[in-house]
């Protein structure tokens, strides 16, 4: 608006304000609604990444068990199997972090992990 506006261009201003006002209002709600539901994504996934290195700790823990009552296995076997049980131990503690904990369950599933503590 110029210096010389109108009685009715600042009254469409006004409208067109109004109107661009509830769109962004409304796309904020959208915004709002998705981010609440990342929230609860969140909080899933967190949950799931701690049940899977609670498992997955006691597994290694069997296994390590298993190694050392196994009167043939070498030295590297055992020393493989301790290395893998205090590893996934302190591994609890990182896949309380979403991303980390569902990166190393998939490394996890995949048996990733198992190579590297095959010495």
């Amino acid at each position: 608006m110029g210096i010389g506006a109108s009685f009715m261009d600042i009254v469409k201003d006004g409208v067109a304000n109004r109107q661009f006002q509830e769109a962004a209002d409304g796309t904020l709600e959208i915004v709002d609604d998705l981010g609440k539901s990342g929230e609860v994504l969140g909080r899933i996934t967190k949950g799931m990444g701690v049940v899977g290195a609670v498992y997955d700790e006691g597994k290694s823990f069997v296994d390590m068990t298993k190694t050392f009552s196994n009167k043939n296995s070498t030295f590297g076997e055992r020393a493989g199997a301790t290395a893998k049980f205090f590893f996934k131990a302190t591994m609890i503690a990182a896949k309380v972090n979403p991303v980390i904990g569902l990166t190393l369950g998939i490394l996890d599933i995949t048996g990733a992990t198992d190579v590297l503590f095959k010495w």
